[in-house]
């Protein structure tokens, strides 16, 4: 089946579309409710690559939908991942992606497991940092 030709018009619009979502935005193209929302990721805006800005643009379509409790507590982090290093960000996303593979029963059994030791135990696991990503299980 043949379709007949789409416009041009129509055409052009599709293809700056296609190449805004491949580029970085700007920080100035953002609405104030955007800038607002994503106001503690203003420095390091430029230096992000589209697909994160696309992730921090999906975060802030729902700002305006939540609490000021909620709003409060998504810039706090937000300013906590900004001011860590790009080795630290990675760190975080590499340890993120290893959590959201563990089986829902095993990360159960281990927050039980973390759950029944004492609470000295507990505090010190706390204060420890965290094991570089790759170490052995025993390290960990």
């Amino acid at each position: 089946m043949k379709y007949p030709p789409l416009p041009r018009s129509l055409l052009a619009a599709a293809c700056l579309l296609a190449a805004c979502a491949a580029h970085a935005q700007p920080w100035t193209a953002l609405t104030p409710e955007q800038q607002t929302a994503l106001a503690p990721l203003a420095a390091q805006w430029p230096g992000m690559s589209p697909e994160q800005q696309g992730h921090w643009l999906a975060l802030a379509q729902s700002y305006r939908s939540m609490s000021a409790d909620e709003q409060a507590s998504l810039q706090s982090r937000m300013r906590e991942w900004a001011a860590l290093t790009p080795q630290q960000r990675a760190q975080a996303r590499q340890s993120f992606d290893e959590a959201r593979s563990v089986p829902a029963d095993e990360k159960k059994l281990r927050w039980e497991a973390y759950q029944h030791l004492p609470r000295q135990e507990r505090e010190r696991l706390a204060r420890e940092p965290a094991p570089a990503i790759g170490a052995p299980d025993s390290a960990r």
